[in-house]
């Protein structure tokens, strides 16, 4: 009788180890988009509306030549933690999985460890990208009738 070989992820703990922690980010990545925000946040109509007279506020400043206030940090809160937890997940994923391919690990267990680490990372991207170009988009509408707003 002969020894059947172990399975090939056995022989893989840094590739598995990458799949494992991008799935964890992934996850983490779409809970927080599809089910989030999970601290008290103010509604969007109110932070436009704040946003917009800051911007009003500080183009009058800076016309009459007055300093402008000094910028605060923003709080760590659920959100911005489970905003960075994403990405770095899937960061340290690729990472993981890079050292399984110098280990010579399976090809396929290494290559969804690089795949599944940049989904996660690419689902906080797209998402923040789509949300600024909307956020611009809105801003600047709002500026362009921001005197029939207030007139």
């Amino acid at each position: 009788m002969t020894a059947t070989p172990a399975p090939e992820h056995l022989h893989a703990p840094f590739a598995l180890t990458a799949i494992i922690l991008a799935a964890l980010g992934m996850a983490i990545a779409l809970i927080h988009t599809f089910a989030g925000p999970f601290a008290p946040t103010q509604s969007i109509e109110v932070s436009i509306g704040e946003m917009a007279a800051g911007i009003r506020e500080a183009a009058q400043r800076a016309m009459l030549g007055q300093e402008q206030p000094a910028p605060t940090v923003r709080a760590w809160d659920i959100d911005r933690i489970l905003q960075v937890v994403a990405p770095a997940a899937g960061v340290f994923a690729i990472v993981l999985a890079f050292v399984g391919m110098l280990r010579r690990e399976p090809t396929r267990l290494v290559l969804f460890g690089v795949a599944f680490g940049a989904m996660a990372v690419m689902v906080q991207v797209v998402l923040f990208v789509a949300l600024l170009i909307a956020g611009v988009i809105l801003l600047c509408h709002i500026l362009t009738n921001l005197d029939s707003i207030l007139g």
